[in-house]
This record gives structure tokens, C-alpha cells and sequence, in this order.
């Protein structure tokens, strides 16, 4: 599976979890170049505190397109190391 946005792959891994219509990386498979950091912190009650990133890839940008939990919920800790997608993004 891979990660496409505005012509750019930016993941790609055949370890890939799916959680309902969200797609989690291995971290080690996403370009770091196109992630920018922004102030959002998502709250999951069933996972926990998620930084939200922005993707930027030809000068254009989508907010809060990826996301990470640094620290999951030990329910949840499957997530650790891996990057959140939506759906509408995976090819």
C-alpha cells in the first residue's frame, strides 16, 4: 500500500494496520520531508494524544493530513512508531 498526495508518494509498506478508516505506517517508511509539525494535539479516548502534521509536498499544503501517537494508551500501543492516514490518501 502506499500514501499519495498532490503526485507524491509519501508512504509506502506492506505493514500496514487499518483501523477502521485510518491506515498506520511504519514510521520508517514515510518521507519525513513532507511532514511539518503543527500546534494540534488530538485527544482519542481509546488511544490517547496524538500530534497532528501537515503535509507539504510542491508548495501546497494539507492540514493535519498525518498524525502520530508518541505515546498510546497501552490499548492502543500497536500504534507506536507508526504514522495515521485517512483512507481518501491510501492507493
Amino acid at each position: 500500500m502506499k500514501i499519495l498526495w498532490n503526485g507524491t508518494i509519501i508512504a509506502e509498506s506492506h505493514d500496514v494496520l487499518i483501523e477502521g478508516s485510518d491506515y498506520y505506517f511504519p514510521h520508517d517508511t514515510v518521507d519525513d520531508d513532507v511532514l511539518k509539525k503543527n500546534k494540534v494535539i488530538f485527544h482519542c479516548a481509546d488511544k490517547g494524544y496524538a500530534d497532528q502534521y501537515d503535509l507539504f509536498v510542491r508548495g501546497n499544503t494539507l492540514s493535519n493530513g498525518a498524525w502520530i501517537y508518541p505515546h498510546p494508551y497501552p490499548g492502543a500501543a500497536r500504534l507506536k512508531g507508526r504514522v495515521g492516514f485517512k483512507k481518501h490518501l491510501v492507493q
